[in-house]
């Protein structure tokens, strides 16, 4: 058994004219499992948990919901100092995203919570 991240796409939708907003959330779970298939299977499962909780809401001033778009990925948790039996704690990096920026100065930004303009690259 290993542990995994794996990251569920969430969007939503207005009731009225079923219109998909431009926002998605990306939820990050937690799972031990046997292989990434099944931490993928576990991901699926933890994302329409997540959407059948969150089955009405108000977006955008309008009654509406949450819907599962899919797994973006999976990713196998290690430690370093023992990298094959050793379960997530303290300090454990559990994933990463690659992000490619217009502008170096960019940085600044996010790190003071403004919004900018990236492209987030696999895995």
């Amino acid at each position: 058994m290993g542990w995994y991240t794996v990251s569920v796409l969430v969007g939503y939708r207005t009731q009225s004219n079923n219109v998909v907003c431009n926002r998605i959330t990306e939820q990050l779970y937690l799972t031990e499992a046997s292989s990434i298939d099944e931490a993928v299977k576990r991901g699926s499962t933890f994302g329409k948990a997540y959407v059948d909780a969150n089955c009405s809401m108000t977006i955008e001033g309008q009654p509406g919901y949450a819907i599962l778009l899919g797994i973006r990925n999976a990713t196998e948790i290690l430690n370093l100092d023992d990298p094959v039996h050793a379960p997530p704690r303290s300090g454990t990096e559990i994933g990463y995203n690659i992000y490619e920026l217009d502008d170096a100065n960019d940085v600044d930004k996010i790190l003071k919570g403004e919004d900018v303009k990236l492209t987030l690259e696999g895995p």
